[in-house]
């Protein structure tokens, strides 16, 4: 074997242990997710508590911070009543309700 050789299966040697560490990351990350799924369903805590403990995991990574906070943002904050023109429905009622004196005064009703 001459040195290029070797220099070359020394690369394909680090850039495997490269990617298998990668993959090792992965692997804790995932299975610390998964305990803390495991402990939420052991535990008293609702589905809102559980993506809050993901998206702010310092170990979680960014692809599951972002799915989780995706999937709590509609429960975390109420969304603001639907704002209806008050004064027009009141007015109707007030008015429904003068006639219906005026009538019984005239005695019509």
């Amino acid at each position: 074997m001459d040195s290029t050789n070797v220099r070359h299966l020394l690369d394909l040697i680090k850039q495997q242990n490269a990617a298998i560490s990668k993959l090792m990351a992965e692997r804790d990350s995932q299975r610390q997710e998964i305990d803390a799924l495991v402990g939420w369903i052991q535990e008293d805590r609702d589905a809102l508590m559980c993506l809050q403990s993901i998206y702010n995991s310092p170990t979680a990574d960014d692809n599951s911070k972002i799915q989780a906070a995706r999937a709590a943002i509609n429960f975390e904050r109420a969304k603001p009543a639907a704002q209806t023109n008050v004064s027009f429905k009141l007015f109707d009622y007030l008015e429904a309700h003068r006639l219906q004196e005026l009538a019984a005064r005239a005695g019509w009703g």
